[in-house]
């Protein structure tokens, strides 16, 4: 069988542009597959930066520490 050059080229640009109008055009609600994932990603990232935001220390640490701060004679009673 004869090689001919340039062919795979071909090929690879026509699936790429069959990818890209197959996951462009719309698919559930006039929303496209990529709208979708984009839509999906946006939703994680914001839980993920909500989860940073929290304080996973226990209620009152932060005040119990401080108190013990100002006040040194706390700790040898303790």
């Amino acid at each position: 069988m004869k090689r001919i050059k340039g062919y795979g080229i071909t090929e690879y640009v026509l699936g790429l542009v069959v990818l890209v109008t197959a996951f462009s055009a719309p698919y559930v609600n006039g929303r496209s597959v990529v709208e979708i994932l984009m839509e999906a990603i946006k939703q994680e990232h914001s839980g993920y930066v909500h989860a940073h935001t929290l304080n996973n220390l226990p209620d009152g640490f932060i005040r119990k520490n401080k108190a013990q701060q100002n006040n040194p004679q706390n700790k040898a009673d303790k």
